[in-house]
């Protein structure tokens, strides 16, 4: 099965995945959660592709908190 991302974007997907044991997403709303990460607290709309931790906004790539909240929907993270 070949996919039409990059390997260097799947490596980093795959590395945000594994970061998602430590986040808890609770919804907040429509097309928003929070996500909590130890004593940290992040916010993602799903809708506009937005982290409060702006990795998802630089790179394009979903951060851990918006994985975690892409699993909270039972959908996948591609």
């Amino acid at each position: 099965l070949k996919s039409h991302i990059c390997t260097k974007v799947m490596k980093r997907l795959h590395k945000e995945k594994l970061a998602t044991n430590r986040s808890l997403a609770c919804w907040a709303g429509q097309t928003q959660f929070e996500v909590k990460n130890n004593l940290q607290s992040f916010t993602v709309d799903l809708a506009t592709a937005h982290c409060s931790c702006r990795k998802w906004n630089r790179t394009g790539i979903p951060c851990a908190h918006a994985i975690s909240c892409i699993f909270f929907n039972r959908q996948d993270a591609k």
